[in-house]
């Protein structure tokens, strides 16, 4: 089932970065006949045949920007191809398949991560990025800015505990979305209860396995400690206060290997998360996650403490994380409060 499951997620996935790039094309078909010269009529004044002119020779020159956009767009489209062997969703399927993927997920959090992947995609370059994504949110979401507010909430929420503007680079927050993909799939199957702490790192890892993506690493985290983290800064499925203290120490262990700005945009993914939890959760619910992220979040502060002050390694980079960690309060008390 676990499996069905994670199929289902990552064929959606793949056949909306599909979907948006066939729009891309579409849009830019669209503004290419719309920039197509017009005849000359032989009879036309000597102003008005120059007005024409003049408008021809700025249709020229825009025509050949789309034409260089078009093959952008063409190019990617071969290369989404070459990638890809599964059979993709069309866009009438779409409406159907999301609601049965997501037909359990009744505070909106599986779909929410699930839509991070879309926002943060950095796989493919997207032409007209926001009428893309706008698309991609109306299958989604019923709502055509859904998806964009999403992503500058997250920007925003980053800049606020980074300190820092983004960069052109960062727009998309992660290169490696594949692995938020699989994390959502995880979550039914966690949510269902049954399964031991020490069995979500192998069940994890198998998804890993399935996709070829065992051993990738994303900005210093591996996917299976990525997908811990972010399972439970979501408070979805199981949570940090489940773990034994191997696996806290293995999570302890992948934060150490994160740098500061990593740190900074796993936080901001957390704390969007939990802006959507509060959403959506009855309040005794949200009281009780609430309770559960911070004390994991005390403790992996604890534990940058410990490597700053005693053990005294990677001082400036773990300085830059404690100023996250004291940034994130304010953050969380604005989400909170």
């Amino acid at each position: 089932m676990t499996n069905e499951i994670s199929t289902k997620h990552i064929r959606l996935f793949k056949s909306l970065q599909y979907l948006r790039l066939q729009y891309s094309m579409y849009l830019v078909d669209e503004d290419l006949r719309k920039n197509q010269p017009t005849i000359a009529d032989q009879e036309e004044g000597f102003f008005k045949s120059l007005g024409s002119a003049i408008k021809n020779e700025f249709k020229y020159n825009k025509t050949n920007k789309l034409l260089v956009v078009k093959n952008r767009i063409d190019a990617e489209i071969k290369r989404f191809i070459s990638n890809t062997n599964e059979v993709l969703y069309s866009g009438n399927q779409i409406s159907s398949i999301v609601s049965e993927i997501f037909k359990n997920d009744i505070y909106y959090l599986e779909k929410t991560i699930f839509s991070t992947s879309i926002v943060l995609d950095g796989e493919y370059n997207y032409e007209y990025e926001k009428e893309t994504l706008n698309y991609i949110s109306m299958l989604l979401w019923n709502k055509n800015d859904h998806l964009l507010n999403m992503r500058n909430s997250i920007e925003n929420i980053y800049k606020d505990l980074a300190k820092q503007p983004l960069s052109t680079n960062q727009k998309l927050l992660l290169g490696g979305t594949t692995a938020l993909v699989l994390l959502t799939a995880t979550v039914p199957a966690l949510a269902i209860g049954g399964l031991s702490a020490s069995g979500i790192t192998g069940g994890l890892a198998g998804f890993g396995t399935a996709v070829g993506l065992g051993g990738t690493m994303i900005e210093g985290v591996g996917l299976i400690a990525l997908a811990e983290l972010l399972l439970d800064g979501a408070i979805i499925g199981f949570t940090y206060a489940l773990l034994d203290n191997h696996n806290k120490n293995e999570v302890k262990k992948s934060f150490r290997k994160m740098n500061y700005n990593a740190v900074a945009k796993m936080l901001a993914i957390r704390c969007y998360v939990m802006y959507v939890a509060k959403q959506t959760m009855p309040p005794n619910v949200f009281k009780e996650k609430t309770s559960e992220l911070l004390q994991m979040l005390q403790d992996l502060k604890s534990d940058t403490d410990y490597v700053l002050l005693v053990e005294r390694q990677n001082i400036e980079e773990n300085k830059k994380k404690i100023r996250v960690f004291h940034n994130l309060d304010d953050e969380l008390a604005k989400i909170l409060c």
